[in-house]
């Protein structure tokens, strides 16, 4: 509301003012004079300043939460707006401490006002939740205030944040993170109702896109503006205020209404949209205007929550005086995605100061490589053009990736009357980070026992962002190629929701190669949209495994009674001399049968010099010709058994001695496991 002081502070509190020796001030004011704000202490208020902006918070019992914010320094480059009110209620006197912005909750319908309960005519018809946590400084210099409202639990943080279109940190980030803490579903919406005001006026108008607004306006959709910006003469605008509604980690609002405070106080969800109605509160003289944002309401069910952001403060104009004076807005820096960049808004601003009729006028607006127009004409006939008269245009630019690094806008305006003007912005275009991506793996996998070692292996990617600018929605990836597999319950995709700048994450898989892969190759990428995806690749060696000695059932599963065999096989040896064996096996699950040798026995100068049989263990021993090779598998020994119990039971080589000459062979070797079933 940019309310007048005269229908406020002087009616509720002229015995204060006048205690209080404020009263000069309002002569001051009222004699034409620019008025900085009183002195005064912060008693029941919380603040947060730096030497552009102060926020204060209230932390009454009544209007806790709500909140106000004024200039401290303000712009460095425009020395008039220094202690100028951007949000009413400078605390003068204990009576106008901030009340008269609030935000509506709207749980399943019915309106709640957050914070505090209040008195005053903001939110007054609503209902209240509980102030479980009042306001708080927390250690990041943010101010949290918590209210419940049945099974939703909403939480306001109030910070000093960048304005994209001055990066100084001159402006309030209002936050709103809503939680469904109960176990049915429930549809929540906000309303942030602002109640703005530029130094003393009232009356300056709000600036939106292409238009100058002086009477009721709403916007919902994609009509809602990128920002809006206050400014009283562009000529000598001794405050400028922008709210920017989108833009990095902003929430757009569904509908955004302007309108005079008392509509918005009254009315705290359901205000009709009446275009072309006054900003003027009925029975009043002056401008009180206000904006609402509006977040339709969603359903969360149970344990969901969603946040949204938006900001408000200082906004930055580069303008060029003349006859035909110039000015132009727009973000100081973009960032150019890859995977598509939401475009943004430029602002021109025309103002006719030369005092006579400017003939054929029109704007040109000229982009710098690395932005291209998506929306609006770059060439602008506005026409004969009074004295005193102004005019705005918006443009929609988007970087294209062609350029990168530091650009100027520019804007020309001409006239057969007046000469030609040009303004100039500049615009930084960031290129897409690149992350440094390194994949640490083993180099190769070794061979223990006929088995694999450290496999599953583990393989660790570290993502670092060198650049000044964070990424965001990050999605890691790992591929692999036939034989490496991911084991339950590793999943082939990580995220991450942001990497700052400088950060370092780390991720890691756990792999299952099969053997004898010999060398694969793997790799993991990294991608957003706001980068280029970032690939490391890495391989891996994977040695064949030949057991050469193994234990092999001619099939792993028996029913109970059943016959089977059993075979101990043995494979590419050069030369052997001589082996003995003991077998160990369950006798309550398995009668061993028969024995019988096998193929190795038709080898020259085989001899089995031993074979003894107890319950459950089997040893023998033999003796060969030291000239005959083993080039393919061979059969040592071939056993007859009976199934006897069900369950699983295992056949083990115990003990084992296989000799070259005098030599110890040592082979790889497989034990072998029956499933006996009834």
């Amino acid at each position: 509301m940019n309310s007048s002081l005269s229908s406020r502070w002087f009616i509720t509190g002229l015995f204060l003012w006048l205690a209080m020796g404020i009263f000069g001030v309002l002569q001051a004011s009222s004699s034409g004079e620019e008025k900085a704000l009183p002195e005064v202490s912060f008693e029941g208020l919380m603040t947060v300043e730096n030497e552009f902006v102060r926020l204060l918070v209230n932390v009454d019992t009544l209007d806790a939460g709500r909140y106000s914010l004024e200039t401290t320094g303000g712009d460095p480059a425009r020395p008039d707006d220094d202690k100028q009110i951007l949000l009413y209620g400078h605390p003068p006197m204990q009576m106008t401490r901030p009340w008269t912005s609030y935000t509506t909750v709207r749980v399943d319908d019915v309106n709640y006002a957050f914070g505090g309960e209040t008195k005053r005519r903001a939110g007054a018809s609503t209902r209240f939740g509980f102030l479980s946590q009042p306001p708080t400084r927390q250690e990041d210099g943010s101010i949290l205030t918590t209210t419940t409202f049945g099974d939703i639990q909403v939480t306001q943080r109030l910070s000093l944040a960048r304005s994209p279109t001055t990066r100084m940190l001159d402006s309030l980030q209002i936050e709103y993170r809503v939680v469904n803490s109960g176990i049915q579903p429930h549809t929540v919406g906000l309303r942030i109702m602002l109640d703005t005001m530029l130094g003393t006026n009232d009356g300056a108008p709000l600036r939106a896109g292409a238009e100058s607004i002086t009477a009721e306006k709403c916007f919902s959709g994609d009509a809602v503006p990128d920002f809006f910006q206050a400014f009283d003469s562009l000529s000598e605008p001794h405050v400028i205020a922008q709210g920017t509604l989108r833009g990095e980690g902003l929430t757009p609002p569904s509908a955004l209404y302007i309108a005079n405070w008392g509509t918005l106080a009254d009315e705290p969800w359901e205000m009709e949209c009446r275009e072309g109605e006054s900003l003027i509160r009925k029975g009043e003289e002056e401008v009180d205007s206000a904006v609402a944002l509006y977040y339709s309401p969603r359903t969360l069910s149970s344990g969901e929550s969603f946040t949204i952001r938006t900001l408000y403060g200082l906004g930055g104009i580069t303008t060029t005086p003349g006859k035909l004076l110039l000015g132009i807005t727009a973000p100081m820096e973009v960032a150019f995605k890859p995977r598509g960049t939401p475009p943004f808004t430029v602002v021109g601003y025309l103002e006719n100061t030369g005092g006579f009729l400017s003939r054929n006028t029109a704007l040109h607006l000229r982009l710098p490589p690395g932005l291209s127009l998506l929306r609006g004409e770059t060439d602008i006939p506005v026409g004969d053009f009074s004295g005193g008269q102004a005019f705005q245009y918006a443009w929609q630019v988007v970087p294209d990736g062609k350029a990168f690094g530091l650009q100027d806008f520019q804007l020309n305006a001409t006239s057969e009357s007046y000469e030609e003007n040009t303004a100039r912005r500049g615009i930084f275009i960031h290129p897409p980070p690149t992350l440094n991506l390194v994949i640490t793996a083993p180099e190769q996998l070794s061979v223990k026992d006929t088995t694999l070692e450290n496999n599953p292996f583990v393989v660790k990617a570290t993502l670092t962002n060198p650049e000044s600018i964070p990424v965001n929605h990050l999605l890691l990836s790992i591929s692999l190629p036939e034989g490496l597999s991911l084991p339950p319950p590793e999943k082939p995709q990580k995220f991450l929701s942001e990497l700052e700048p400088g950060e370092l994450a780390e991720f890691s898989w756990k792999v299952k190669a099969l053997e004898g892969l010999s060398e694969v190759e793997y790799s993991v990428t990294a991608e957003s949209e706001d980068i280029f995806p970032a690939t490391g690749r890495k391989s891996i060696f994977i040695p064949s495994i030949y057991p050469r000695l193994a234990l092999s059932p001619a099939s792993i599963t028996c029913p109970v009674g059943e016959y089977f065999y059993l075979d101990l096989l043995i494979e590419k040896v050069s030369s052997l001399s001589s082996g003995q064996f003991t077998l160990t096996y369950d006798p309550y699950q398995i009668r061993l049968v028969m024995v019988r040798p096998g193929t190795l026995s038709l080898r020259n100068g085989f001899k089995m010099t031993s074979l003894h049989r107890e319950p459950g263990k089997l040893s023998f021993s033999f003796l060969i010709s030291p000239d005959t090779p083993l080039d393919t598998w061979e059969t040592l020994i071939r056993l007859y058994a009976r199934a006897l119990q069900p369950g699983s039971t295992k056949f083990s080589l115990n003990s084992w001695e296989l000799k070259q000459g005098d030599t110890l062979l040592d082979l790889p070797f497989r034990n072998a496991s029956i499933t006996i079933f009834k």
